[in-house]
């Protein structure tokens, strides 16, 4: 918005579009730039400790 309260409206064109993201399907390289420009980074999971498996079987009775 400008200082007279008056809104900019400018052309994006649509290789610089990162709302893409959210309304089609990309490919590798659109995908990782889209959400690279919204500045979205990948997490990689990890576990810390062990994954404990129970037994299908356990019921709790309230």
């Amino acid at each position: 918005m400008s200082s007279d309260n008056q809104f900019d409206i400018s052309h994006v064109s649509t290789d610089n579009q990162p709302a893409d993201v959210f309304t089609k399907p990309l490919s590798g390289v659109k995908h990782s730039e889209a959400i690279s420009n919204l500045g979205v980074i990948d997490i990689p999971p990890s576990l810390r400790g062990g994954v404990k498996r129970f037994s299908p079987f356990i019921f709790f009775i309230l």
